[in-house]
């Protein structure tokens, strides 16, 4: 009697679980009625972002076009500017004629030397 009672409540259970696991999934399914997007429509949206994309993108290739310029006219300047810094703290003489002096130098670093 025990185990027909038992059966009975596993069953009653089983069903009852079964139940409302199925309106639940049912609750959550998504709605057949609504339309959906045709591909016409689709299609201009993919088109319109294509688009959208594209003149982002030339935008930052502008972009980095001009800091490349602003970049290199700096350095210009920078290679300048030490070419003349150079250029002044050079010890080569140049005589009358623009011919280029060469000029030999020697240092002795001996104690013993006076």
């Amino acid at each position: 009697m025990r185990n027909q009672v038992f059966v009975a409540l596993a069953c009653i259970c089983s069903f009852l679980w079964l139940t409302i696991i199925f309106i639940i999934s049912k609750e959550r399914a998504p709605q057949q009625n609504t339309p959906d997007l045709s591909l016409e429509t689709r299609l201009k949206d993919v088109e319109a972002e294509l688009s959208r994309q594209i003149k982002d993108n030339k935008q930052l290739l502008e972009n980095i076009t001009n800091i490349r310029t602003n970049f290199e006219v700096k350095l210009r300047e920078v290679r300048e500017a030490e070419e003349l810094k150079s250029n002044l703290s050079s010890p080569v003489q140049v005589n009358k004629d623009g011919d280029v002096i060469p000029v030999l130098l020697f240092a002795c670093y001996r104690v013993s030397v006076s």
